[in-house]
């Protein structure tokens, strides 16, 4: 892979792989994951120094426990979505990148914020979202046994439902891992605890 340095040098470098990418996609677009994204690691080397821009808004976690914060995101999940019955674990800040077969092209979306994995009462039963700071439109995505990714050294990349492939660049690797960690387990049929759940409804006296 390329360094960090090299990679600002020759920006256009980055554009040229995201060309061969497509060609690698249309030619694997029917095998495993594995061939799907065979050459992640120019994402990660490409992408990145755009991705350090961004400066994560963590006051809030630097404030209080995980333990809160979960019990507070799943209130503001649960306004948006009334199926969303917990929040199994968070990632405190995302970036999101789409890959374009128009442009051929990896294009910086606009949606920044928290990531949340999140259990509900009905189908699809697991899905993250990612709340966005800065519009109004958020990421939400379903995650089932179908469910396609890839952990790289700087993104996780996933291909959607809709076919799309995206790669989503954390702030903390730890996060990244662990979030990882989380999804491959609920593909491979774990029916992971959440770590924020809604209390069960007390049956009235009569």
């Amino acid at each position: 892979c390329s360094s960090d340095a090299a990679v600002q040098e020759h920006p256009g470098e980055y554009y040229g792989w995201a060309r061969r990418f497509c060609g690698v996609f249309c030619r694997n677009k029917s095998r495993g994951v594995a061939s799907l994204f065979s050459p992640h690691a120019q994402l990660g080397a490409s992408a990145a120094p755009v991705a350090r821009g961004v400066a994560p808004e963590l006051a809030l976690t630097a404030t209080m426990d995980k333990e809160k914060l979960l019990e507070i995101a799943l209130a503001l999940l649960k306004r948006r979505d009334a199926a969303v019955s917990g929040v199994i674990d968070m990632s405190s800040h995302v970036v999101l990148y789409r890959f374009s077969e128009e442009t051929q092209s990896w294009d910086r979306r606009n949606v920044e914020g928290s990531l949340f994995v999140v259990s509900r009462s009905e189908e699809p039963k697991y899905q993250f979202v990612v709340l966005n700071r800065i519009s109004s439109e958020n990421l939400v995505e379903s995650v089932s046994s179908d469910f396609q990714m890839e952990l790289t050294d700087q993104f996780l990349l996933y291909r959607n439902a809709q076919q799309e492939i995206s790669g989503i660049w954390f702030y903390s690797p730890s996060e990244r891992a662990s979030i990882a960690a989380l999804l491959q387990s609920i593909v491979g049929g774990a029916q992971p605890t959440a770590a924020a759940a809604q209390s069960p409804i007390e049956p009235t006296a009569v």
